[in-house]
Formats: structure tokens, sequence, C-alpha cells
């Protein structure tokens, strides 16, 4: 669904969502009738993240109407990396490992992360298969 949006949902067969923490959250556990984790090394999550970033910060800083505005941008985007990586070796590479191992340990497959989307949407939809039938 995506950043803070709402939607109405109707009764379907299966109804997948995006949820970081699976069953670790109370309110939603009792909702989750089979949950996926698609397990990726942090190293990878990490590069991942900060790639997208800075390619998002290049998209606003090309769309800027002057120099100014993509210096701006860019000086934007080197104090947010920044602090989102002073923060990661401070405390958030060991939230993230917690998060990881408790949520791999409450799921119902876990799936590599490193594979294709083809390879990963397979076995998720196997899985959910055989888990629905």
């Amino acid at each position: 669904m995506g950043q803070n949006r709402t939607a109405i949902v109707e009764p379907a067969p299966i109804i997948v969502i995006d949820e970081p923490y699976g069953r670790l959250r109370a309110d939603v556990a009792p909702l989750l009738d089979f949950v996926v984790c698609i397990d990726l090394p942090l190293h990878i999550a990490l590069a991942r993240r900060l790639t997208r970033q800075i390619r998002t910060a290049q998209g606003w800083a090309e769309n800027a109407a002057d120099d100014a505005g993509r210096l701006a941008v860019l000086n934007w985007n080197t104090q947010m990396l920044r602090g989102f990586l002073d923060a990661y070796l401070d405390f958030g590479h060991r939230a993230y490992a917690f998060q990881r191992d408790h949520l791999l340990a409450s799921c119902d497959l876990v799936v590599d992360g490193l594979g294709s989307v083809d390879e990963i949407v397979e076995k998720v939809a196997d899985a959910v298969r055989a888990a629905t039938t």
C-alpha cells in the first residue's frame, strides 16, 4: 500500500499485506494466517536503501530550478545519509538484527531475498497454495 495510505479491503480468499514486523506486531498478529519473510542480509538491505536514497536525491537535483537548488538538494541528501548511517552504526544494525532474528523465528516461510523476483514469487505462491488447499 505504501506510505500512510488507507484502503478498504474487501473479503477475498487471500489478502497479501506488506508488514515488516509480521507476527511481532501484536495488533496485527491475530489477523495473519501465513507469514513470509524475504530474508536479505543486512549489508545488502543497507546498500539497497542507500542506492534508493541517492537515486531519489539525484532526481530531485536534476529537477531543481537552478544550481543553488541542486546544491541544496545534494547538501540535504548528504546530511540525511550521514544521519542515517550514524544511527545505523550506533544502534540500528543491532535493532535490525534483533528484529530479523525474531521475525525469522515467527514466520511460516523464509525465502532467500537474493533470488530473482520470479524465484521469490514462485516460492511464495507455491507455499501459499499449499497452505490454503
